[in-house]
């Protein structure tokens, strides 16, 4: 079995992108705005991997709704402490599942154990997304870090 080159990640990713968006513009004018969802974008779109679809949806659906719908989308990135050690990234951006809390007057994330991009459980089970960048380095419990809440 041969392996997944840098190339083909990216553009099995904007096509995933691709079909979030025109899925999104196909509800959005056959609806009328009406039972409008994340899910049902994701669902139409046929993008393999739900958490990924769902993740696509969230970092590009949420401002493109809000801009369809006259609002300005405000910057919704914080930063948060890590509770425990990250390995390093690979050659592309990620957003990770994970649990922010307040604790003792400062934001701390807990990043989801599995990240495996077909279970939805941890999708659900997460409060924000941990964002991090092409081959970004190794980090420790309590290096700061970016999320964004869902």
């Amino acid at each position: 079995m041969s392996e997944t080159s840098p190339q083909q990640k990216k553009r099995r990713n904007a096509r995933s992108h691709k079909a979030i968006l025109d899925a999104t513009v196909k509800l959005l004018g056959s609806n009328g705005y009406i039972d409008f969802s994340i899910e049902k974008v994701a669902g139409e779109a046929y993008v393999g991997n739900p958490s990924s679809a769902l993740v696509t949806a969230t970092l590009f659906l949420r401002p493109l709704i809000a801009r369809l719908s006259g609002f300005d989308m405000p910057d919704m990135w914080a930063g948060a402490v890590l509770t425990a050690d990250l390995s390093a990234n690979g050659d592309r951006e990620n957003y990770l599942r994970g649990r922010y809390a307040l604790r003792q007057g400062r934001v701390d994330v807990a990043i989801s154990a599995r990240q495996d991009s077909g279970l939805t459980g941890v999708f659900a089970d997460a409060n924000c997304l941990v964002k991090r960048v092409a081959n970004a380095p190794a980090q420790k419990a309590g290096d700061k870090v970016t999320i964004l809440p869902l």
